[in-house]
């Protein structure tokens, strides 16, 4: 990590390179000289983006996976057998689909939200 130090051109406030956003006021810092030479000295040692992380795609997938396929199967317990048991049976399967389904994009939005946060505090993992 480059231990060169910026002005915060917003506030004033000195701070290392290695932060894109000023610590106090929370302004861009990646518009200057050296934190545009601190990207450079380190373009790949970032995490993957968002929307490329393997993990959290298949997170999502699974979760829609889940819903899909917790409907369909209320659908066939409800048409294969009418009675009041059944249809409690069904309405409590479409329950735990939804349910997983929301928790599982829940936590795939916190994996992508904790990138973003890790990647604009200039935090790099080596």
């Amino acid at each position: 990590m480059s231990n060169d130090l910026i002005k915060c051109p917003k506030c004033g406030e000195v701070m290392s390179s290695a932060y894109s956003r000023c610590v106090t006021c929370g302004a861009n810092l990646r518009g200057t000289d050296v934190s545009d030479k601190y990207e450079k000295q380190n373009e790949g040692n970032t995490p993957l983006s968002a929307s490329g992380n393997v993990a959290i795609e298949m997170l999502k997938f699974f979760a829609w996976m889940d819903l899909v396929v917790s409907i369909i199967a209320a659908l066939l317990i409800i048409v294969n057998n009418s009675s009041l048991y059944s249809i409690g049976l069904a309405l409590g399967i479409l329950l735990q689909g939804m349910l997983v389904c929301s928790l599982f994009l829940v936590i795939a939005s916190m994996a992508v939200n904790l990138i973003a946060i890790r990647k604009n505090t200039g935090k790099q993992i080596k």
